[in-house]
């Protein structure tokens, strides 16, 4: 495979990264507010959502351990994609979840 398709694929996955991060900040610092003044206690889920939202940074970084680590070069650029958007993709549905969880 060529190696700039394999940087592409790389570049890609740290854009969907980048973009989740930037989703996740400003959702969270958005709907922080409307969550301290509810009354009803937060579920579980929603109370660390808001407290640990920084770890999305993690995202990016497990892209590049993909990408350098991958036991096959030959694919790392593909592995670094859907590492990517795996991570995003997952990191996403437990947000959506749980900030609409005390909204239900």
């Amino acid at each position: 495979m060529n190696s700039i398709v394999e940087r592409i694929q790389l570049v890609i996955g740290l854009i969907v990264t980048f973009f989740t991060i930037a989703l996740t900040f400003y959702l969270i610092t958005s709907m922080t507010p409307f969550f301290t003044s509810l009354v009803v206690p937060l579920p579980l889920i929603t109370k660390l959502v808001l407290e640990f939202y920084w770890i999305t940074f993690v995202l990016p970084v497990l892209v590049l351990f993909t990408w350098y680590l991958w036991p096959n070069p030959l694919r790392r650029g593909l592995a670094a994609f859907f590492t990517g958007l795996g991570g995003s993709f997952l990191f996403s549905l437990i947000m959506a979840g749980a900030l609409s969880w005390p909204i239900l």
